[in-house]
């Protein structure tokens, strides 16, 4: 419930500052000094470049998802109609205008290995996997060679990316529009095909991570890892959207964004990471009751050895702290208590990728359950999401921070919580 009060915006309010605008640049530098650090590390270091991939992996991932998450958020808000979010929407928007060609370029350095049919990540694109022949012949990775095959693979990363990307170009060029035509109809556009690709997405990123995450071990699956991942998706985009909305005010810019914006937020970051605990919980009490071991693997090797005490380090840090450390009115309003916890949930949303990806590099160099942690870990991750952040800062001041025609725009002016 909400009621109303009146508030009129000023130019330098629907304008990135000039010093945002300054520093972009530096960031986007930043970000790509610490990545071009960290390969440097792994030439120096035995199994480097093979770390490196892996790590690579993990880091982009994680940002990933932010852009995905950004994208439903925009879907949903179109959906629902919803009016408390339109003075901010266009950091979302901006965000996901990253996908061409920034985010795809940042793909390439997986992409590229698995068009040249490197199995250093991925082992079952090795053709001798599912030759009847070869010693490495594997019956399990036979049976699924019809979805599991280089061609048909590099085919659907391809397809993820283009919808992605034309969702996000539909979005994103429909409202800048409509600051300049003031048509009411894209409203109504972006409100109509909303639902539908909602449902593109879901499908999206479902076999997305099929692909990029579970097809790590291929013989292990999980129905609901997609759900898994939308959890992830949005609890790293909303708290990428706080801790952006609040470096831009730090600045002097969106100023109409208060408590009442922050306080939606934060309800929305609460909701997911319950939802991530109950998701989570619930994929591990069905893979444990059925006791499959195709299914079984993936966490059987997390509960064992280090990984046992990094598994209970996510569950702490994922859900067991934030649950009641976001629980309070006052803590979701605050900036400073909200900013802890958005920085907090982004560390951890990086730790949830960590936990699913390296204990398969571990298990590459025959480190056992050794958690097999390295700085580059840190610096890739780190690094892309300076450049995600400085790109999406870039992209901000070339048009006005906040959709001023939309027709909804006065009811996000005057939102106000009664709670």
């Amino acid at each position: 419930m909400a009621h109303a009060h009146t508030q009129t915006l000023t130019e330098e309010q629907t304008r990135l500052p000039a010093r945002v605008a300054s520093l972009a640049p530096g960031i986007i530098f930043g970000g790509l000094v610490l990545i071009l650090a960290a390969l440097g590390w792994a030439f120096a270091t035995e199994d480097g470049l093979v770390h490196f991939q892996y790590a690579y992996l993990t880091g982009f991932m994680a940002w990933l998802m932010v852009a995905l998450g950004s994208l439903i958020f925009l879907c949903l808000q179109h959906v629902f109609r919803a009016g408390w979010s339109v003075g901010m929407r266009r950091i979302p928007e901006m965000i996901v205008s990253n996908f061409w060609p920034w985010i795809i370029v940042a793909f390439m350095p997986i992409f590229i290995p698995i068009c040249m049919g490197d199995t250093t990540v991925y082992k079952w694109l090795d053709p001798a996997m599912v030759n009847p022949t070869s010693p490495l012949f594997d019956q399990i990775l036979a049976n699924k060679s019809g979805y599991l095959n280089k061609g048909f693979f590099i085919g659907r990363l391809v397809a993820y990316f283009g919808i992605w990307t034309l969702m996000a170009r539909f979005f994103v060029k429909n409202s800048v529009a409509q600051d300049a035509d003031g048509d009411p109809a894209r409203t109504r556009r972006m409100e109509m095909r909303a639902a539908p690709l909602i449902m593109v997405f879901a499908l999206s990123l479902t076999f997305a991570g099929f692909d990029l995450l579970m097809s790590l071990d291929p013989h292990w699956f999980s129905t609901i890892w997609g759900v898994y991942l939308f959890a992830g998706c949005m609890i790293s985009s909303v708290s990428s959207m706080i801790l952006l909305l609040m470096f831009i005010q730090n600045f002097g810019g969106m100023k109409h964004i208060g408590p009442e914006q922050y306080s939606d937020l934060g309800k929305l970051l609460f909701a997911f990471v319950f939802f991530w605990g109950y998701i989570a919980f619930s994929q591990y009490m069905l893979i444990w009751y059925a006791n499959i071991p195709e299914e079984t693997t993936f966490f059987h090797f997390r509960q064992a050895g280090e990984w046992a005490n990094f598994s209970l380090l996510l569950l702490f840090g994922h859900l067991l702290l934030p649950f009641p450390g976001l629980l309070s009115r006052h803590i979701k309003r605050g900036r400073k208590t909200l900013a802890f916890w958005a920085i907090w949930m982004l560390v951890f949303h990086f730790v949830d990728f960590y936990w699913m990806v390296m204990p398969y590099l571990a298990k590459k160099l025959g480190h056992g359950m050794e958690v097999v942690f390295h700085p580059m870990d840190v610096l890739i991750w780190l690094g892309l999401g300076l450049g995600l952040f400085g790109l999406t800062l870039s992209r901000a001041k070339r048009q006005s921070m906040v959709p001023l025609r939309d027709p909804r725009l006065p009811e996000s002016l005057a939102f106000e919580n009664y709670y």
